[in-house]
C-alpha cells in the first residue's frame, strides 16, 4: 500500500496542492508511526492485552484502510458525491477483506486486524473530511493510467525487512537480548 500512498502523493504534487499533500503525508506517516510504536512496545517490553491476544495494530490492515478509500475517492474525484461515496465504501469493503485475510493466514489476531482497520479508516475519513471541499485538484488521465499501471508491478517487488528493523529497534531501546513473542506471552499468562 505504500506505493499506492506515494501515487496519491504524486497526484497531489502534480496538482500543486501542497497543503493537501502535507495532510496526506502527516496522516499516513503518523498512522504508521503509531503502529510501529505499538509493535516496539510489545517486542521490547511485552506491552499488549493478553485477554484479547492484542500485541499491536496490524500495519497491513491500517494501511489498506487508509489508502484504498482515499484512492477510490481520487479515482472518482469529478463524479457526483454519491458516486464518490460509493467508491469510498467499496474501498473500505476491500480493505476489510484484506484485513480479515491477516487473521485467516494467522499473521494477526482478530483484535489486531480490527483495530488496525478501524484506525486506518479513521485516518482515511479524517483526510477526506479535510479535502472534501478542495478544488483545483487536477488528475490527468494519462498520469492516473500510468501510475495505476505502475502499481500493478509492485507485488513483484521484494518487501523491505521492516519487521526485522522494528525488532532491532525494540531490542535496542529496551536493552533486552531477545524479542518478546506471542508464544512467550501466552506461556507467561498460563503460569499466572
Amino acid at each position: 500500500m505504500t506505493p499506492a500512498a506515494l501515487v496519491i502523493a504524486l497526484w497531489l504534487l502534480v496538482s500543486w496542492r501542497l497543503d493537501v499533500l502535507l495532510w496526506w503525508g502527516l496522516l499516513y506517516v503518523g498512522g504508521m508511526a503509531v503502529v510501529v510504536a505499538g509493535k516496539i512496545a510489545f517486542i521490547g517490553w511485552g506491552i499488549g492485552y493478553e485477554p484479547w491476544d492484542f500485541t499491536g495494530m496490524s500495519g497491513h490492515a491500517m494501511r489498506v484502510a487508509t489508502v484504498l478509500p482515499v484512492l477510490a475517492w481520487f479515482l472518482q474525484l469529478h463524479a457526483k458525491w454519491v458516486v464518490r461515496g460509493l467508491a469510498v465504501l467499496v474501498g473500505l469493503l476491500l480493505a476489510a477483506l484484506i484485513a480479515w485475510s491477516r487473521v485467516v493466514v494467522h499473521a494477526h489476531s482478530i483484535s489486531e486486524a480490527v483495530s488496525g482497520y478501524l484506525f486506518g479508516a479513521l485516518l482515511a475519513f479524517w483526510f477526506l473530511r479535510q479535502v472534501r471541499g478542495a478544488t483545483n485538484i487536477w488528475l490527468n488521465r494519462w498520469l492516473v493510467l500510468f501510475s495505476l499501471l505502475g502499481l500493478m508491478g509492485t507485488p513483484k517487488l521484494t518487501p523491505l525487512p521492516t519487521q526485522s528493523w522494528i525488532t532491532h529497534a525494540a531490542l535496542m531501546l529496551s536493552g533486552h537480548a531477545k524479542p518478546y513473542t506471542r508464544r512467550q506471552w501466552h506461556a507467561d499468562a498460563m503460569l499466572q
